[in-house]
């Protein structure tokens, strides 16, 4: 079954930063990402054929470096997947999604 990822706009999301952690006991900083994923919605694609839909939630600031930045995009998406997967226990197949980004 395919599976379509919509990356949505909102407020209510922290924009992206910086975050300082322990990794192997020594301290590490990286990019953080903060999102929300919905529960997923059943729909059908343009061929009729059944499907289902997520809506991925990122603050206003995220989607616009993703659509300026396709290495961003690639994590981005790739943060997406592993959020589903991890909260719905799905087993997505990389092969099996699209990722759509809504810019209004």
């Amino acid at each position: 079954m395919k599976i379509f990822i919509n990356i949505v706009k909102s407020d209510m999301i922290a924009p992206p930063g910086t975050k300082r952690g322990l990794v192997d006991n020594r301290e590490e900083e990286g990019l953080n990402i903060p999102l929300s994923v919905s529960p997923s919605r059943s729909d059908v694609d343009h061929a009729g054929d059944a499907c289902k839909v997520f809506d991925v939630a990122i603050h206003p600031a995220a989607v616009d470096r993703a659509l300026q930045d396709q290495e961003f995009l690639n994590m981005v998406g790739s943060l997406a997947i592993e959020w589903i997967a991890n909260k719905y226990t799905t087993d997505l197949n990389r092969s099996m999604y699209c990722l759509f980004v809504c810019t209004s």
